[in-house]
């Protein structure tokens, strides 16, 4: 008689060997709207504020999605990106601007905002390479 793990793993290699394939393509009905990728969400603005080095700032979160179309007018990719704008600016001229990119296929840009650059941040190690055990609660970050 087989050990229950030369079962498992006579079950587990033959699981292996059973064919894989597709879902078959679906038919044109259940395909979106032509056009409907083609236009850009409305932009989402929320009002928020942090306490840095002991001084309350209130500031705008902006999200929106940048189309860029071909020249048939229709969407070749988009470019999702967010704002922390400073309320109250008297000259809006000289305020300092921060341009930083990242994310993509495979790589999200949410550790720059919750990692790094943005108003409120994730805990993390000293070096900021790992993540603090549970629980941690989102923080003003001190250095934005």
């Amino acid at each position: 008689m087989m050990k229950l793990t030369q079962w498992i793993t006579l079950i587990s290699v033959g699981a292996l060997m059973l064919p894989l394939h597709a879902e078959p393509a679906k038919k044109s009905a259940d395909k979106a709207r032509p056009g409907k990728q083609d236009k850009a969400p409305k932009m989402v603005e929320k009002q928020a504020s942090v306490t840095i080095d002991g001084q309350k700032i209130d500031y705008t979160v902006q999200t929106s999605r940048l189309v860029l179309k071909k020249d048939d007018g229709k969407a070749r990719a988009s470019v999702f990106n967010v704002a922390y704008i400073r309320n109250g600016v008297k000259d809006v001229s000289r305020r300092p601007v921060l341009f930083a990119f990242n994310g993509g296929p495979g790589s999200s840009a949410v550790w720059l905002h919750l990692g790094a650059l943005g108003p409120r941040i994730v805990p993390t190690s000293a070096d900021g390479t790992k993540p603090l055990k549970p629980p941690v609660t989102v923080q003003e970050n001190p250095f934005s």
